[in-house]
């Protein structure tokens, strides 16, 4: 008789917590790499230029909206990372506080930013206090999304010569 009631006390709590408990880890993760791609060029297709060209396509038909960073890293011979630079990446305002922003790219669309690494907030040291020679420079789209294991999407990569 116990076991009665205690199964029937038991088990309308246990359904009603199972039924109202759901994580945001259980939903889907959104898989950016599925329909965003970066490419990276050179303006002047000159190995030393300095300005370079991001294009970010979104292939898919939908729209995409978050907070996004641009993460640079310039790599040595041995793929050691040399030098890191990071920079908000906002085309959109919120309106109520302009100061905030996110990257908006609509359906089947493209976003392009021109940009120049000598002036770059480069970590630890500048583009200037690298030793002359080829270098590796690749620019990666990180996504402000905790939940999604593809929050990285990086670009092609060019060879930059220092002189």
């Amino acid at each position: 008789m116990r076991k009665i009631k205690f199964i029937f006390y038991c088990l309308p709590i246990i359904m009603v917590a199972l039924f109202s408990c759901q994580k945001e880890t259980d939903l889907c993760p959104e898989l950016y790499r599925e329909y965003l791609s970066v490419e990276l060029t050179s303006i002047n297709n000159k190995v030393e230029d300095t300005i370079y060209q991001i294009q970010i396509f979104n292939s898919q038909d939908k729209i995409f909206e978050q907070d996004c960073n641009l993460i640079y890293s310039l790599f040595g011979e041995s793929s050691e990372i040399v030098l890191n630079a990071e920079e908000n990446l906002v085309n959109m305002r919120i309106p109520d506080d302009p100061s905030l922003g996110y990257l908006n790219i609509q359906g089947g669309g493209q976003f392009t930013k021109v940009s120049n690494i000598n002036i770059l907030d480069w970590k630890d040291k500048s583009l200037q206090d690298l030793e002359n020679g080829d270098y590796i420079l690749q620019v990666t789209l990180f996504i402000d999304d905790p939940f999604s294991p593809h929050n990285l999407v990086s670009s092609n990569k060019i060879t930059f010569k220092k002189n």
